[in-house]
């Protein structure tokens, strides 16, 4: 019996010897893969805003954003969307106007702080709140965020959210006893943390008297255009759907998306991504004067994205407006950039000067989105596709919830590299358990 056990023991010893070190390894990468995406600039630059008029005739719509880390698309494309229907007031605004930044490293000026805001409204809350998802939720530097919503939340006309943003208003204590909805990959996490919410799972946005909450990431373009549809009529909202371009053109009571889950595959190629591909492409996205919100998200969300494909940095000669006045401050110029891989211009239209700064960097530029048509997001996962490889790039649409229906994508298959990496780091441990295991076999011969 005794000898059974040892057997049973070792065997069990093997085993673990095995599978931890592969564990440890994976779940310390994916926690900083998942730090990398919020890196704060590695110095302040010095830039102004100046916070638009405001027209006390319109509605006024904000997105927040939080100091610590805000999702780029799920900031930037409702922005954009509510600043092109003409019909609102639109302000980015955070507890402070110090810089913010987005993920994938782009780094954004708030037009108003939190306090300044209130001033502005005359102490009333804004028609429309957009609430993107955000890092660290709970902490510190995010509660001032938390604590304004709470603040404002009866009087605001439409509270809504994007992907992960739901989980800033359920921590908030705004979902309780309401329906909604957020990114599918995290739905069973929110369940369990928030039994208080009715999470529903299929829907591109959720709806609940003046709180709506949107599928994953790109979902917040159609609930920006539910939100206009329902200020503006339908064929205003219809236009808008068709010049904007997102391929999902449903703007009826939460239209539904394919239910989606987590495939084991999907988890290995999210692990090995994420912790098991140590050298990943260095890109710098230069930030182009004129370009639109949503060209510039699609570059520093795809590329870098929810599956860390890429590491993203943002370039530039000096502070930045985008096409409906935003002002990012890149992180690096030609001269004290980083050593990178790639260098991607966004925008259909690069300024001949933009073109001149990009040739001389020293690294080929490719301009992802010039002579493309569609929605910025179809040029960028293509060339995800053609750069890095197919199942990725189609991993990073289900994430980030675009519909690729429309799209082909060619280029290399599935990563064997990085599998090849896990199995011999458990083989190292496997093999250095029965070094051990023979030495004290022969010392007690011995």
């Amino acid at each position: 019996m005794s000898r059974i056990l040892t057997r049973i023991a070792r065997v069990a010893v093997y085993l673990i010897a095995f599978v931890v070190p592969p564990v440890l390894i994976s779940v310390f990468g994916v926690r900083a893969a998942q730090a990398d995406r919020y890196e704060p600039p590695p110095a302040e630059r010095s830039a102004q805003v100046t916070p638009p008029a405001h027209d006390p005739a319109k509605p006024t719509a904000v997105v927040l954003l939080n100091h610590g880390g805000t999702e780029v698309t799920d900031a930037l494309a409702p922005f954009q969307v509510f600043v092109e229907s003409g019909a609102f007031n639109v302000y980015l605004a955070a507890p402070t106007k110090r810089r913010a930044t987005l993920s994938g490293g782009l780094d954004v000026l708030p037009q108003f702080s939190l306090a300044d805001l209130d001033r502005r409204l005359g102490g009333r809350s804004p028609d429309v709140v957009v609430v993107p998802a955000m890092w660290r939720v709970g902490s510190d530097g995010q509660r001032p965020v938390a604590d304004w919503l709470r603040k404002h939340a009866s009087g605001i006309g439409t509270l809504m959210s994007v992907c992960d943003g739901a989980e800033v208003l359920a921590d908030a204590g705004l979902l309780d006893g309401r329906r909604a909805t957020a990114s599918w990959a995290n739905l069973p996490k929110w369940k369990k943390r928030y039994p208080d919410t009715q999470w529903v799972q299929g829907s591109r946005y959720v709806q609940d008297g003046t709180v709506l909450t949107s599928a994953g990431v790109t979902s917040g373009v159609v609930a920006a255009l539910h939100v206009v549809r329902e200020r503006l009529g339908e064929p205003a909202a219809t236009a808008l759907s068709e010049r904007i371009g997102y391929p999902d053109t449903r703007l009826g009571d939460e239209p539904r998306i394919p239910v989606d889950t987590l495939s084991p595959a999907d988890r290995a190629l999210y692990v090995l991504r994420a912790a098991w591909t140590p050298n990943k492409p260095r890109i710098g996205v230069v930030v182009t004067e004129g370009a639109s919100e949503i060209e510039l998200a699609s570059a520093f969300d795809a590329y870098p994205g929810p599956s860390f494909t890429s590491r993203t940095t943002s370039l530039g000669s000096s502070p930045v407006r985008s096409a409906h006045g935003l002002t990012f401050v890149p992180r690096y110029t030609v001269e004290n950039a980083p050593e990178l891989d790639r260098l991607v211009v966004p925008g259909r239209e690069v300024p001949p000067d933009v073109r001149a700064w990009a040739e001389d960097s020293g690294v080929r530029p490719h301009y992802v989105h010039v002579g493309t048509t569609g929605f910025p997001f179809d040029a960028t996962l293509r060339d995800l596709a053609e750069h890095e490889n197919v199942p990725l790039a189609r991993f990073n649409a289900r994430l980030l919830e675009y519909p690729t229906g429309h799209l082909s994508f060619t280029g290399p298959g599935w990563p064997v590299l990085p599998l090849v990496a896990l199995v011999a780091v458990g083989l190292l441990g496997l093999g250095t358990v029965g070094a051990l295991d023979v030495v004290i076999r022969r010392r007690r011969k011995q």
